[in-house]
């Protein structure tokens, strides 16, 4: 009787109610199902050791029992949750080991499926390698099948998708992937963490292409089904792919919130995923120019199984301090350590690659890092790696002194950028136009560019950049402020009235001109002032001293 209100319990997700059931049928009789069961309760409820202690026992009673399908799947199950919520990776290996040497001695689809796509899991997270991780995860989606198992199989297509989205085979991963996650949200799954992990896997495929309005949808779905559910573990996983799509989108604030509290989810509850967070919140500082403090957050990192994994950041801080020679040492690095076949997890690090070899002068490195990135971008096909690519590119041509082409360049990816919704790549492309255009013998454009990037990266709160940009302005910008935006006296005139709450029918009446004449004079000022409205140039002209 305890033992099936136990399993019910386990069913609905009352962890807690289960725990103490099948506690209780386990006084009656030492059963490996109760054992099994009552590790998946404390798994859920973050009683690690509890958890472990649970399954080891009912391994070595499934294996005295000779059900060798059970003990198989059973060690699985210890596999993964010593090398992902306890970061125990040797003790992961001989798990994995013990049930694959037990594995020929069953022909269970349902086992043997369940052990490749546990293992899967390990690899994808614990290991770094999405390649290996997807054909573990078509072994499994076929095992699944074989023996009509939809959570299996739906697990299975889900991990071979992340694969597929990592190698550069993004339009055919995402597929997967999606079509796993509507059979969660079809009902087709009836376990909770088969459901918890494929809704993750989207998150995880569409983050990894720098798809963010699709992920931050997902993420919505996501943290509701782990609120509902009581998964702190899953729920913390979700937390840091939504900070990460916040710190995209400029909602710096926000994204901090999010990544803070992803880390302390998974200290408590996975801390071997902590890392999830923690390289989340290097690039957010990074960003924001609070470069001393990540060294200590990599630091966070440094007896984990994924040190490297904070390379690209503090690559970011050797360059901001003048350090191109180490950035780039830093990024070989990174990349040297992803597997060959890992495609989409490079973006980042070519992105910051050929900023380092165009400050180290090394331009034919940085040729090849941009057109790495561009091949990225164009398997991937998101705005965001597109929009990437092309600032890369135009970063090259201007080192080259190609500066007609670097300009094409530099307005396409601020274009992408803009439908990408990505306000701090879009500021560092203004930057590197603006440059372009002093080149070209623009200034007047040049300054409305770092003027524009400058305002925008003081809204966010990036204020090493912002700083630089003002810098900058300060060294383009002729000293009468007048000359800078090259006004006439009738448009100063004009632009004077428009600043007390003048209508343009008020302006004509008082300086004797006509209507239309008012508007042309207005039209100019917007245009060399760069605003798209009356407010927005008299703001401007306030704050540069104009009026």
């Amino acid at each position: 009787m305890h033992l099936r209100d136990a399993h019910e319990a386990l069913r609905r997700g009352a962890w807690s109610e289960g725990r103490d059931l099948f506690s209780t049928a386990l006084e009656a009789d030492e059963s490996p199902e109760a054992y099994d069961g009552l590790a998946t309760c404390c798994r859920f409820l973050g009683a690690l050791d509890e958890s472990l202690a649970a399954r080891e026992r009912a391994y070595r009673l499934y294996h005295e029992r000779g059900d060798i399908a059970a003990a198989v799947m059973a060690a699985a199950w210890l596999g993964r949750d010593s090398g992902l919520p306890r970061a125990e990776a040797s003790i992961a290996r001989a798990w994995f080991a013990v049930a694959r040497r037990l594995a020929p001695k069953t022909d269970s689809a349902l086992a043997l499926g369940t052990l490749d796509y546990y293992e899967g899991q390990f690899v994808l997270l614990g290991e770094i390698d999405a390649p290996r991780a997807g054909d573990l995860g078509a072994r499994a989606r076929a095992a699944g099948r074989e023996c009509g198992n939809v959570d299996l199989e739906m697990q299975g297509l889900s991990l071979q998708g992340v694969a597929a989205v990592a190698e550069g085979r993004v339009e055919e991963g995402m597929a997967l992937v999606e079509e796993a996650a509507a059979a969660v949200f079809g009902g087709e799954l009836s376990g909770v963490d088969a459901a918890g992990w494929v809704c993750c896997h989207v998150i995880y495929a569409c983050e990894r292409v720098s798809d963010t309005r699709r992920a931050a949808e997902w993420c919505v779905a996501m943290r509701g089904f782990c609120e509902r559910w009581d998964m702190p573990g899953m729920f913390g996983m979700c937390r840091a792919h939504h900070g990460s799509v916040l710190m995209h989108e400029g909602r710096w604030a926000q994204a901090e919130e999010e990544l803070n509290e992803a880390a302390a989810l998974f200290l408590s509850a996975a801390p071997a995923l902590a890392f999830e967070a923690v390289v989340r919140l290097c690039e957010l500082r990074l960003r924001q120019g609070r470069l001393d403090e990540i060294e200590p957050l990599a630091g966070m990192l440094a007896d984990s199984h994924v040190p490297w994994l904070t390379l690209p950041s503090q690559a970011g801080v050797a360059l901001a301090q003048g350090d191109p020679e180490s950035a780039r040492a830093m990024l070989d690095r990174y990349l040297r350590m992803l597997p060959d076949r890992e495609r989409t997890g490079r973006a980042a690090a070519y992105e910051l690659a050929v900023q380092a070899h165009v400050a180290f002068g090394d331009i034919d490195a940085a040729t090849v890092a941009a057109q790495a990135l561009s091949d990225i971008a164009a398997v991937a096909g998101t705005d965001r790696l597109r929009g990437a690519a092309e600032l890369a590119r135009g970063r090259v041509l201007a080192a080259t002194g190609k500066h007609p082409e670097a300009r094409t360049s530099l307005e396409t990816a601020i274009d992408l950028l803009s439908r990408a919704a990505a306000p701090y790549d879009i500021a560092c492309a203004r930057i590197s136009l603006a440059e372009t255009l002093s080149q070209l013998g623009h200034p007047q454009l040049a300054v409305s560019q770092l003027s524009t990037a400058r305002d925008a990266l003081h809204g966010l709160g990036a204020r090493l950049m912002a700083d630089a940009a003002h810098q900058r302005l300060g060294e383009l910008t002729p000293a009468n402020p007048r000359d800078r935006w090259n006004l006439s006296e009738r448009e100063l005139d004009v632009l004077r009235l428009a600043a007390e709450g003048c209508s343009n029918t008020e302006i004509a009446e008082r300086l004797g001109l006509s209507h239309h004449t008012v508007h042309r004079h207005m039209a100019n000022v917007r245009t060399k002032l760069g605003g798209d409205s009356k407010a927005a140039v008299v703001a401007r002209a306030t704050r540069e001293g104009l009026i």
